[in-house]
């Protein structure tokens, strides 16, 4: 039976102090808040997502998603605080241009919740104020002298944790100085705070042309009757709404749950459009799914789901290797505790052998 939280759903939960009596923490959620370090990640939910926590299962997937555990204090040398070396494609603050077709840019580093497998979880603490404008107009001349840009999306942190009138002014701003782009919002409010979901912020991302929201659901259960209603406001809309996951080890490494993932995101209109292995993220080990397995649990979901309800499988390459898909042929080889990649120009890249971390 799953908890309902007295505290206000729109709340942010920052402080054990607010947790519910009956509440009774799991030894490494314990061990974390007793030897909390600097860098940390700090902890962070939504008193809504909070109550979606089955208590009586201390392995429940949405408490493993936003509680933290000392295992995040378990950071290898293979991993980094920049997984995706951002840094590298980064011409000006908050810009990413890794791809010449489409830039990302990060309004701001606050989430409504941390998820405990954020790949950009050390840079949240570092930007916490909305893009300045002027940044922002620097960003708009770049676009605008970049021929082959014809995508933006817009990121963080999350967007919607910013207020109406100042979302407003970077999408108004953003479609008159460039109209030829396709917008994307990358957002994950509908599976944490779907009250920020209202007729406003509707009414206000409606009149924006040309834009496809993305969301962020890992499990079925995140799919609730609220979630579900908000987002269909937003197809009422005419929003395309696509959603990417993230494959995470005793969250969603389960061809059930996956199966049941996709097919009810696809009933409520939502395109499954990426599942992702895990990046390299300091203190993320323990989510990382051995990348043979999960191919192998991808190859699965292929013989049971149509192109309409299969996402893609996909891994940003470390240091800053790109995008590449997974398949059975993705994997050209094995050295030491590494499987050895390929990307599209036919460079190297070792990926860990998730068995041989632990």
């Amino acid at each position: 039976m799953t908890m309902m939280n007295p505290i206000s759903t729109m709340a942010s939960i920052t402080s054990l102090k607010v947790l519910p009596e009956e509440f009774i923490l799991q030894p490494d959620e314990r061990e974390f808040f007793r030897n909390q370090r600097s860098g940390d990640l700090a902890f962070r939910t939504t008193a809504y997502y909070f109550s979606l926590i089955n208590i009586k299962n201390p392995d429940d997937p949405i408490r493993k998603q936003c509680l933290p555990s000392s295992r995040e204090h378990n950071k290898l040398s293979v991993e980094s605080s920049d997984p995706l070396a951002e840094k590298l494609y980064s011409p000006l603050p908050r810009l990413i241009h890794r791809y010449p077709s489409r830039v990302l840019i990060r309004l701001t580093g606050v989430c409504a919740m941390h998820c405990r497998f954020c790949y950009r979880r050390e840079l949240l603490d570092h930007e916490t104020a909305p893009l300045e404008r002027e940044d922002f107009q620097n960003i708009l001349k770049y676009i605008q002298n970049q021929q082959e840009i014809n995508e933006v999306l817009i990121s963080g942190g999350d967007p919607l944790t910013l207020p109406n009138d100042v979302l407003e002014y970077y999408f108004s701003t953003l479609r008159k100085a460039a109209p030829h782009v396709v917008i994307r919002l990358c957002t994950r409010i509908p599976v944490v705070q779907p009250l920020r979901i209202d007729a406003d912020l509707v009414g206000m991302l409606k009149k924006i042309k040309g834009l496809w929201v993305v969301t962020h659901y890992n499990h079925p259960r995140e799919l609730t009757d609220i979630s579900c209603e908000k987002i269909a406001l937003l197809k009422e809309a005419g929003i395309t709404i696509l959603n990417q996951s993230v494959l995470l080890k005793g969250i969603n490494d389960r061809e059930e749950i996956l199966l049941q993932l996709f097919r009810k995101l696809s009933h409520q209109g939502i395109k499954p459009y990426y599942l992702f292995q895990t990046d390299l993220a300091r203190g993320t080990t323990h989510f990382r799914v051995d990348l043979k397995r999960g191919i192998n649990l991808y190859g699965a979901l292929q013989k049971k789901l149509s192109q309409l309800m299969l996402p893609v499988y996909a891994l940003d390459l470390p240091q800053g290797g790109g995008k590449i898909q997974l398949n059975q042929n993705s994997i050209i080889g094995k050295e030491n505790d590494f499987y050895l990649l390929s990307d599209q120009q036919g460079r190297s890249y070792c990926y860990p052998v998730a068995e041989q971390l632990l």
